[in-house]
């Protein structure tokens, strides 16, 4: 006997009383004559109830097949889409029906019903159901293990998964792929590698085939727990790694920003195919995937220079590239603040007719915005507007930005208004930066008009802009209205900073309120906000 766990549900041995199904046979054929078109509208009637109900399902097959009723194919065809429809209450509700009019109710339909469920991620119903089943002296089969371990791991109860595997086992009955790959997948998402490699290894022992859902779950666990020895390990003692193996693990170093592993594991995965004179197409499109993972992980560590490269290295390798490849890269130029890399690849796109994209050209701006190229900027947002190409709030933030660092203020609120214009929302990126460019460039009153109307707009106002609107009270010698600003800040749980409270005491000290100076001191001390010395 098998105990479920935690359900109290006890699974019926393989007993000579149980009723065996062979439930990989095709059932029994209906009655011949039957019009297919009658099934397609009681599907359609029986996927409009809302709350299923005995009676009215029973009306809906006697409209379809009179008194007669559906046979077992039927029925079985039926429970098949409304489980790929995820509609398992209709399917129970249906089956419930065919139990009341002495319908024979098989393995097969409840397999039907399992697998409703398991897309659902509905695993404690899927477990009553066995229940069920067991109370009823069936045989579970494989496929109805493995159809309850799926929705196990579809609701990331990896325990009861597990169990279940274990209950298989124990029954006597032969696991298979579908079965371990959903364990696996279970000890995947819930962070348990150990599990994951055990049930792996089990899988190999005893002979049942694995595949590329098997390897890369098992993978893909490993690296998110950091295991990432036991991860390369994995894919040394695989018989048929592929590509795709390799980029399972290239994709958990991009998402950790392990851009040293994914340097060394792509050293690996082309020391591996350097006896190969031609890659496969399926193969390059997987490369394509794999260098893009490692250049994302060298873009998250500022590794520009390994980012160019390894695009440098798909060049020379004549693999496909795409414009996720090259906004990887330009993306690790962006972050480096190295604009003149990001222009030349935009170039190199252009060259090799890769099509361009918004968020691609977003990157290249601001790696001219942080390189301190304010004209190139606006020259990359001019093309885009010129070739009409989509332009978005990151795209004029960028651009604004830009503005702000060439203290290019009337630019600054010529793109504001272009964006009014446009109805392209606003955030607290674009009033920022325009406020900043006005700052700095002395226009105080327009600085402090779009501080007002971010106000109005209800845009979240962050602690630099007000520390902007402090610093240009400061510089207006108006230090009553720079305590304002502080006061609004604390009353609206804005966080004040060094500069915030440097702004307000130079503000109370050009003013010669030497009192409210101390005063401010005192209370950054009771903050702890570090003062200048």
């Amino acid at each position: 006997m098998c105990s479920m766990l935690r359900t109290g549900v006890v699974l019926g041995s393989q007993s000579s009383c149980c009723r065996t199904l062979q439930t990989r046979s095709r059932p029994e054929t209906d009655v011949a004559g039957r019009d297919g078109n009658d099934e397609t509208e009681l599907v359609g009637r029986l996927l409009m109830m809302s709350t299923p109900q005995i009676p009215e399902i029973g009306a809906a097959f006697q409209g379809a097949f009179g008194e007669q009723g559906p046979g077992l194919r039927t029925a079985s065809c039926l429970l098949s889409t409304l489980a790929k429809s995820r509609r398992p209450d209709i399917a129970e509700a249906v089956v419930q029906w065919m139990s009341a009019v002495s319908t024979e109710v098989n393995l097969y339909h409840y397999s039907m019903l399992l697998n409703a469920n398991a897309r659902t991620s509905k695993w404690e119903r899927a477990l009553k159901l066995l229940s069920t089943i067991a109370q009823a002296h069936m045989q579970i089969d494989t496929i109805t293990y493995s159809a309850a371990i799926s929705a196990c791991e579809k609701g990331a109860e990896w325990a009861q998964g597990l169990h279940l595997l274990t209950g298989m086992a124990d029954s006597k009955v032969a696991g298979d792929t579908i079965a371990f790959n959903a364990a696996i997948s279970a000890s995947e998402k819930g962070n348990r590698w150990a599990k994951a490699l055990s049930v792996l290894r089990t899988m190999v022992r005893q002979e049942v085939e694995s595949n590329r859902v098997s390897y890369n779950a098992a993978i893909c666990c490993l690296g998110k727990q950091g295991e990432w020895g036991k991860a390369v390990d994995l894919l040394g003692t695989m018989v048929q790694v592929d590509t795709y193996h390799y980029t399972v693990l290239l994709k958990v170093y991009a998402q950790t920003s392990q851009w040293e592993n994914s340097v060394r594991l792509m050293s690996l995965l082309v020391h591996r195919t350097t006896h190969t004179d031609k890659i496969a197409y399926s193969d390059a499109q997987a490369f394509k995937i794999a260098y893009s993972a490692a250049m994302t992980a060298c873009k998250k560590s500022g590794e520009w220079k390994t980012a160019l490269g390894l695009l440098l290295d798909m060049v020379r390798g004549r693999l496909p590239t795409d414009t996720i490849t090259y906004g990887a890269a330009i993306s690790a130029c962006e972050r480096g603040g190295e604009w003149v890399q990001a222009l030349q690849l935009l170039r190199l796109m252009i060259e090799c007719r890769v099509e361009m994209d918004t968020i691609v050209c977003n990157a290249a701006i601001s790696a001219c915005e942080k390189g301190d190229s304010w004209a190139k900027a606006l020259g990359v947002f001019g093309s885009m507007v010129q070739s009409k190409m989509q332009v978005d709030m990151v795209t004029y933030n960028a651009a604004v930005s830009a503005c702000e660092s060439g203290n290019e203020w009337m630019k600054a609120l010529e793109l504001l208004r272009e964006m009014a214009q446009g109805s392209v929302e606003m955030d607290t990126i674009t009033y920022n930066a325009a406020m900043s460019a006005c700052e700095k460039s002395y226009e105080w009153v327009k600085a402090l008009k779009l501080f007002s109307t971010m106000l109005q707009d209800r845009v979240q106002a962050s602690t630099i802009t007000y520390s902007t609107a402090i610093s240009i009270f400061e510089k207006g010698d108006k230090w009553i209205h720079a305590l304002e600003i502080l006061i609004a800040m604390a009353r609206e749980s804005v966080q004040t900073n060094t500069v915030t409270y440097s702004a307000a005491i130079s503000a109370c000290s050009r003013g010669g309120k030497w009192e409210k100076v101390l005063e401010l001191i005192g209370t950054m001390k009771q903050r702890h906000v570090q003062t200048n010395r």
